[in-house]
């Protein structure tokens, strides 16, 4: 990875840590927060998004790669998706109605997804959401960088 394609991650990887924040401001919304941000194929920002109940409920929680595809339409084709989480691969618990984030980002035609940091838990252990976007055709760059302060203020 060059130079100049580490300071850009660092910058992306910084606002999605800044959107991912903004559900800590919800008490009932638990860890991990997670910020996601999407660019074109061309390199315009189009969309962003963190972690979060949908329309103010309670029940059912919005993953921050929903929210950030949630109205880029066919701006996200051939594009990047950067996230400080690896995306999910199956439905959570209390979000059941959504498909996993791994197969909505695979749909919008999202080329480059960049993760903050692997999702070490017992749903997707082993890098089954990194596997998953790879088999897709999907090009999956960790970007380690900020892995620690990840881990301090969102897990």
């Amino acid at each position: 990875m060059t130079q100049e394609r580490t300071n850009q991650y660092q910058r992306y990887m910084d606002r999605c840590i800044e959107l991912a924040l903004q559900g800590r401001e919800d008490p009932r919304l638990h860890r991990p927060y997670v910020g996601a941000i999407v660019f074109s194929a061309s390199g315009e920002f189009v969309g962003e998004g963190y972690r979060s109940f949908l329309d103010g409920g309670s029940k059912l929680i919005m993953h921050a790669e929903r929210r950030a595809l949630d109205e880029v339409e066919e701006r996200a084709r051939g594009g990047t998706l950067i996230t400080t989480l690896e995306p999910c691969v199956v439905p959570g618990s209390r979000s059941t109605i959504f498909r996993p984030c791994g197969e909505l980002i695979a749909n919008s035609g999202i080329r480059r997804v960049v993760i903050g940091l692997k999702d070490n838990s017992p749903v997707v252990n082993n890098n089954a959401g990194i596997i998953n976007l790879q088999r897709r055709g999907i090009e999956v760059v960790v970007y380690e960088g900020k892995a620690d302060e990840i881990r301090r203020l969102l897990m």
